[in-house]
């Protein structure tokens, strides 16, 4: 499997039309960013509507001793699949632009010579022509950066059905938006950053005492003797509207002592599992299941043969072995076991730490089945991990859960997007190859 990627510079040529399509698609994402700005949601004809999204988040930034906060308000974009408009739309949408509309502020703006070949009803033409090609390029592709100004269509679930019709209805379509806009700011405040004496520190803040604190040895590598690592398992409740999943939180604290001096600095690993009403039924109330241990084993190795000893995000490995035990699974992660690990960044704990030992980073480290591992070796890892974020699965392991990826088709040349980012290759002793990205 692999990934096509087409820009704005390789497009699909359009037919009768004297407009190059580098230059429709250009106009294409300028005027979406337009009418976004004034807050007007845009229909691309036959496949779906791009609306503004406004939201609030807290920015932090670790600068030297002090901690830096500040709330900020930010407009960007959601995508929801759309084929047909009817009123329900126009409802909810107020103000929505069509076809037209977009050809009537893309008009005036071509070059003069253009527009003496080229009439507005032809340039309309075009435009229906173009959006049905990103429209086909996502569905029979699995992704399309066409719009790339604007953001990355991703496609899920695209070969349900036996025509490109069902193929798209049947399809989950998103967007990955590149374009971003800071509305608003308040006052900066700074706080003063404490120095960790272990790495549970910041969580046992957050959600209290551990359930559990394991004393483990992590292996031994090459130069390396066996380390002792302390591994605390933090427990929070279900949610008040999902009541049938509870979740662990397995936090390392010893394993950035590997990395002392590094440029990059340390790191600590977090495994986040969450075990569902079948999944705790494999244990007792009082017993915490002990197979995430072994994913802190693969990913210390893998840190170990890093340059620096420093893991990068998107960093993964297949162990070729089933993380947690045949009898202690259930009988859907029997059938499609989790064997792999990767790294991403840790949204619970964003920014740098501090510690006596020097600054570190917490990395999640979350578990991954057959079919995504496969995808992994022929495609950007950057894709697996947009993927894997969308099903709230780039923090999150679930024994029992199916492969994101399933019923979905990627298509094109796999050397082709690798060579556009070329992976890093590391070994892991006892694991097959890893990549990482740069």
């Amino acid at each position: 499997m692999s990934v096509k990627s087409t820009s704005a510079a390789d497009a699909p040529p359009l037919p009768s039309s004297p407009l190059p399509p580098s230059l429709l698609l250009l106009e294409l994402s300028a005027a979406i960013i337009s009418f976004i700005e004034r807050d007007i949601p845009v229909w691309l004809e036959g496949f779906g509507i791009i609306f503004p999204k406004k939201s609030s988040h807290v920015r932090t930034r670790a600068i030297e001793d002090r901690l830096t906060v500040r709330r900020e308000s930010r407009k960007s974009i959601c995508f929801e699949k759309c084929s047909e408009l009817v009123s329900f739309h126009r409802e909810q949408f107020e103000g929505l632009v069509e076809t037209k509309h977009i050809t009537a502020h893309i008009y005036p703006q071509l070059p003069a010579p253009v527009r003496t070949q080229l009439s507005e009803r032809e340039l309309n033409r075009s435009l229906v022509k173009l959006i049905a090609s990103l429209k086909d390029e996502v569905v029979r592709n699995g992704v399309s950066r066409m719009l790339a100004d604007v953001g990355d269509f991703y496609a899920l679930h695209n070969r349900q059905g036996d025509s490109s019709a069902d193929w798209f209805a049947g399809s989950d379509i998103f967007i990955v938006p590149h374009y971003r806009r800071t509305t608003h700011v308040e006052p900066l405040q700074q706080f003063e950053r404490p120095i960790l004496q272990n790495a549970h520190e910041p969580f046992e803040a957050a959600f209290g005492k551990p359930v559990k604190v394991y004393s483990h040895t992590l292996p031994k590598g090459e130069n390396v003797p066996a380390t002792n690592s302390r591994i605390a398992v933090f427990s929070i409740l279900p949610c008040e509207g999902d009541k049938d999943v509870h979740r662990l939180i397995f936090v390392s604290d010893g394993v950035r002592r590997a990395s002392i001096g590094a440029s990059a600095g340390g790191s600590e690993f977090v495994v986040q599992l969450e075990l569902s009403a079948a999944d705790r039924g494999l244990y007792s109330d009082m017993t915490v299941p002990e197979w995430p241990l072994r994913m802190f084993d693969i990913a210390w190795k893998l840190l170990l043969r890093a340059p620096e000893r420093h893991l990068p995000h998107g960093a993964w490995v297949d162990s070729g072995k089933p993380l947690v035990e045949e009898r202690k699974a259930s009988t859907r992660s029997r059938n499609n076991p989790l064997t792999g690990c990767l790294a991403t960044p840790c949204s619970l704990m964003k920014h740098e730490q501090l510690s006596h030992e020097g600054p570190f980073h917490f990395l999640s480290i979350v578990g991954l089945c057959a079919e995504e591992l496969e995808f992994a070796q022929t495609h950007p890892i950057e894709d697996l991990m947009v993927f894997l974020r969308h099903r709230d699965f780039d923090q999150i392991t679930r024994a029992s859960r199916s492969s994101v990826l399933l019923r979905s088709f990627f298509q094109s040349a796999a050397e082709e997007a690798l060579s556009a980012s070329p992976p890093q290759k590391l070994e892991a002793e006892g694991e097959t190859p890893l990549l990482a990205s740069a």
